[in-house]
């Protein structure tokens, strides 16, 4: 995308406020229970002591996120008491706006850190600015956030923060962020070993393998340092808190499936059951999220996921050892021949690959993955594609973060076929005829504009290879 006379800064910021404001025409579309839930979370950390926010049952919507986002719901209630103090199972216009309005101010940190980023790792503010639109414009965070209700741009504006700090060689601070990030939602423990493993090898290694005990302690340091002071109010409620963000007893899937390995096996079982004549309905096709059984198959229980996704993030994490650089001090004056890609730039692109691959590995096999549990892949994902495609495109620059051209297709094919499916998965979540026409605008418009950027021909070649 052509930006003109424009610095990619302005252009950037001019279209953050231009979807705002298409997202404000968003505002009386579907609200989904998760608004219900947000709601009542402003009302208990407002109306309540802080002692007493993971014990309230007064409503079905209990307080199930770390501490870090429960004070950032606190900090909103402050404001929101002003708008409409009567937010206790109530439901106004008001209420509505200042929540919509919440998600879009919040985003602006998202656009603030993918800016930062994409300024870091990008060779020309072309090619800075057609990733910030691809990726402030994912057709599923909008559809989660702006019309379901979630906060998740909010929320991966600290994710994209710890990879701009990879790519800056700022460890302790991506170590900052993203233990910060696991305090505001635990979800992202997912890609917290590629975190580990990547911090371990580069910061703690020299490349001569030894350990580095100085580094990993400032590492430990920050992080117990983060996580103290989040639940530094908790200590005492501990088990209460754990057993409220973990609660095991969901089951296997979620209500309406994830389309992971685990609705391939309900729908197996479904499917056998009545070729065997069974007459009892499967609790998995009730809508209910609880406990069930499989009338045919085996039952899997959440040891049999964990080793599942555990041997498949043990793979990735293998690979992405072998291929990181240790230590900045030692590499840093290392001679490189000519077209040797920095160190630190194929890090961050390892890291990209890593945490895409590893969000994948615990959406297909984890236990009761959620749906929306799929933009932990599209966010990275978005990223990496633009990333490696940037060095195809006319730039008196070569790109930062380069990899074969073959290799790049196969990325574009992977990243086309993660996005339309992914995305595709999302649609049961907005219910209603309105939302029909307006979740296929999103997508279409998204695919048109976008695809001839990735080279929709090569697609088709190796697609039919």
């Amino acid at each position: 995308m052509l930006i003109g006379r424009y610095s990619a800064r302005e252009a950037c910021l001019l279209f953050t406020l231009v979807v705002s404001l298409f997202k404000v025409l968003l505002f009386n579309l579907y609200r989904s229970t998760d608004f219900e839930v947000h709601r009542n979370w402003l009302a208990i950390t407002h109306s309540l002591p802080v002692e007493q926010w993971y014990h309230a049952n007064d409503s079905q919507w209990t307080l199930d996120y770390p501490p870090a986002f429960a004070y950032f719901e606190w900090t909103l209630s402050a404001i929101a008491v002003f708008v409409d103090p009567n937010n206790w199972n109530y439901d106004s216009w008001k209420t509505v706006v200042f929540q919509r309005c919440s998600v879009i101010v919040s985003d602006m940190l998202n656009a603030c850190a993918l800016f930062m980023l994409l300024s870091r790792i990008l060779p020309d503010k072309n090619t800075v600015f057609t990733c910030f639109v691809a990726s402030f414009t994912l057709p599923g965070l909008i559809m989660v956030d702006n019309i379901h209700f979630q906060y998740n741009g909010f929320l991966f504006a600290f994710q994209i923060l710890s990879i701009y700090f990879i790519a800056s060689e700022s460890y302790i601070k991506c170590a900052f962020s993203f233990s910060l990030l696991l305090n505001l939602k635990h979800i992202y423990l997912y890609i917290a070993p590629v975190y580990f493993v990547f911090l371990l090898k580069v910061y703690c290694f020299s490349t001569k393998m030894q350990f580095c005990l100085f580094n990993f302690i400032k590492l430990a340091g920050c992080v117990v340092t983060v996580f103290a002071t989040c639940f530094a109010q908790f200590v005492f409620d501990l088990p209460q808190v754990l057993s409220r963000l973990f609660p095991f007893k969901r089951g296997l899937t979620h209500a309406y499936w994830a389309p992971n390995i685990w609705a391939l096996y309900n729908t197996l079982d479904v499917a056998l059951a009545k070729v065997s004549g069974v007459k009892e309905k499967s609790g998995f096709v009730s809508g209910v999220v609880d406990e069930h059984r499989h009338l045919v198959l085996p039952q899997v229980s959440p040891i049999t996921t964990l080793l599942l996704t555990v041997t498949f993030i043990a793979i990735v994490l293998f690979f992405a050892w072998k291929r990181l650089d240790s230590t900045v001090e030692e590499r840093s004056n290392k001679p490189r021949s000519k077209g040797t890609p920095n160190p630190v730039e194929m890090n961050t692109i390892v890291f990209l690959c890593s945490t895409t691959l590893v969000a994948y590995c615990s959406f297909l096999f984890g236990w009761h993955v959620h749906e929306k549990a799929v933009l932990l892949i599209l966010v990275p994902f978005t990223v990496l594609v633009y990333a490696v495609n940037s060095k195809n495109k006319k730039s008196p620059k070569k790109s930062k973060l380069e990899t074969s051209s073959s290799l790049s297709q196969y990325i574009n094919l992977s990243y086309v076929l993660c996005l339309v499916s992914g995305t595709y998965s999302l649609f049961p979540l907005l219910q209603g005829i309105f939302e029909t026409p307006v979740k296929l605008l999103l997508l279409i418009t998204y695919l048109l504009f976008f695809i001839p950027y990735l080279d929709v021909p090569i697609f088709f070649e190796v697609l039919f290879l």
